[in-house]
């Protein structure tokens, strides 16, 4: 090989490893405002087994502060087979309900589609893969919300998606249908929980397809998720199963676990509510300042030192 043509391909080469990089978290997104995309009456899939088209939209408005959006999924009527289903925000919108038109994912950082998206570090997936970072279409119908740190609502960002598309894929990658996102307004009060950390809630059905997401053949759905601000909760659900079987009992548990930084130690609280009832009861308990003990030490240390240089000044 020439060395110029040798030149070319290291370039090349090197270009791809650095041009790939983790996905920003977002804070600046618009209080106020919401972005939805609603699926049409006809899939574009000709051959899809299904009467009229799959039913549901994706809804987004701007999480705490600005920070990450809220994505609330809905999905129902779907094709009996070629599930797990999967669904991505497109670079493009759908010209006149082509989905062909909307070209590929949304993926302002060049990372790629393979290797497959890693869910416990959505920083390094495509910025669009919202399946691939928080789960399939394993139901019918599905019903799923979440924050995701590294979409915007804010037009000039490269994350930006409110003038692109939601495309849904059967498992095979074939584009089944899709929708472009508009702009709705809505009052600023209802765009911001009020919990500080990110959670992901999911309703599923009974599955249309067969396989499992979030370890739904078991008598508890877990989903973990990153948060906004530290503290990392886990949602266990028990009525929802996928296998059909009746829950033990409806009752939910979200569970806070908080890491010191730079201590080993953590401090947690636990809250349980009784679906039937309504009721919740709370227990936390609270670790002292890591500091604490060392700061003791340092003023005894001190104190000695003070008493020390007045014994020897008599």
């Amino acid at each position: 090989m020439r060395p110029s043509g040798f030149l070319t391909v290291l370039s090349a080469t090197l270009f791809g490893c650095v041009a790939a990089e983790d996905a920003p978290v977002v804070i600046d997104n618009p209080q106020g405002v919401e972005f939805k995309a609603s699926l049409p009456k006809k899939p574009f899939f000709a051959g899809a087994a299904l009467v009229g088209n799959v039913k549901g939209s994706v809804s987004a408005t701007a999480g705490p502060a600005g920070k990450g959006v809220r994505f609330r999924v809905q999905f129902e009527n779907l094709p009996k087979t070629g599930g797990p289903f999967l669904y991505h925000i497109h670079e493009e919108p759908a010209v006149n309900g082509n989905c062909t038109s909307t070209l590929a994912h949304l993926d302002p950082y060049h990372r790629g589609e393979t290797p497959a998206c890693n869910a416990s570090e959505p920083q390094t997936c495509q910025v669009g893969d919202l399946s691939g970072k928080y789960g399939k279409i394993t139901s019918d119908p599905f019903v799923a919300e979440y924050f995701d740190l590294y979409t915007s609502l804010q037009p000039g960002s490269p994350a930006y998606f409110g003038n692109r598309s939601i495309v849904v894929h059967y498992a095979n990658k074939t584009r089944l249908t899709c929708a472009n996102f508009a702009k709705l307004p809505v009052s600023a009060a209802t765009t911001a929980p009020s919990t500080t950390g990110a959670h992901h809630t999911a309703i599923h059905g009974p599955l249309a397809t067969g396989g499992a997401q979030h370890n739904l053949t078991g008598s508890h759905s877990t989903a973990s998720h990153h948060n906004l601000t530290g503290p990392h909760h886990t949602f266990t659900a028990s009525p929802h199963q996928a296998t059909g079987a009746a829950a033990p009992s409806d009752v939910y548990t979200l569970t806070s676990v908080v890491t010191v930084p730079g201590s080993p130690t953590t401090a947690s609280s636990t809250t349980t509510t009784d679906a039937g009832s309504g009721g919740a009861s709370a227990t936390s308990s609270v670790v002292p300042f890591p500091g604490a003990a060392s700061g003791n030490r340092v003023s005894l240390s001190l104190l000695g030192g003070v008493v020390a240089a007045v014994f020897f000044s008599l």
